[in-house]
């Protein structure tokens, strides 16, 4: 992983110098992201992305939108926020993506060590198409992600279930399971259902509604799969360890998933 990373941070600095940013300035907020950040993300989209950020020199949410084809040749748009980190943020982009028709089929969700997020969103319309050429939607984008950024959304208090043997649903579409990290530093909260447009959304609201910051988060859709991963803590940063806490999340983002594939 060491080289990796070592390999894809000189590339990316090889296009950052050649536009005048000194060592200087990439090493002081590369050390702010995690390891993870240069492990998912290549050169050039970190030479973009890190581009804009010192440019844009605020603490202002920063959005950015363009069209982009991965590895793998699978050509859509790309969704790029940096913003100061608050509760419930992934539930606010995730709900603003789907009110406007946007599915995801990517995301990579990274916290940075000075209390920022840096977030990308690969998403398609409903017709399947990429929308980064079209000026009218990409400034919708910008402009519906800055705003509900700045809404505040009320806490729910989910009251407790009967607790499950197991932290973990299943059937045949959905699993859901949760298990804490080796060094207690967070809660993984695994999903793996059937897909479907706004089901991200959907997810993300149960999250908020529990109380629960999402740290991090691998979205993948394999398919008609959906395999997601969270890292969550609740609200004070902890992992959640209990039980009966773990056993209300999995089966509140369980019915959450079933109810919504039921009406779609």
């Amino acid at each position: 992983a060491a080289i990796w990373i070592n390999d894809t941070q000189s590339a990316a600095r090889k296009r950052l110098n050649a536009n005048g940013y000194t060592d200087e300035t990439l090493d002081s907020l590369w050390a702010r992201f995690d390891d993870e950040y240069f492990l998912q993300t290549d050169a050039a989209t970190i030479a973009w992305q890190i581009e804009h950020i010192i440019q844009h020199d605020s603490d202002e949410p920063l959005v950015l939108v363009r069209d982009h084809s991965d590895s793998q040749a699978i050509s859509a748009t790309q969704v790029f926020v940096f913003s100061k980190d608050q509760s419930k943020l992934f539930a606010k982009l995730t709900r603003s993506l789907n009110d406007l028709g946007l599915s995801v089929y990517d995301a990579r969700i990274h916290s940075l060590s000075n209390g920022f997020v840096a977030d990308s969103f690969m998403v398609l319309n409903r017709q399947k198409k990429t929308i980064g050429h079209d000026p009218v939607m990409v400034d919708k984008i910008i402009e519906t992600i800055v705003s509900n950024i700045s809404k505040q959304v009320p806490s729910s208090n989910i009251k407790a279930r009967k607790p499950h043997r197991l932290n973990k649903y299943f059937t045949e579409q959905t699993q859901v399971r949760t298990e804490v990290d080796s060094e207690n530093r967070f809660t993984i909260l695994s999903v793996t259902t059937s897909d479907r447009i706004g089901l991200l959304a959907h997810i993300a609201e149960a999250l908020s509604e529990l109380d629960i910051n999402v740290c991090s988060a691998r979205i993948a859709t394999l398919g008609e799969k959906a395999q997601d991963i969270f890292h969550v803590t609740d609200l004070t940063g902890e992992a959640i360890t209990d039980e009966d806490a773990l056993n209300t999340i999995v089966q509140d983002i369980y019915t959450k998933i079933e109810t919504f594939q039921a009406e779609h």
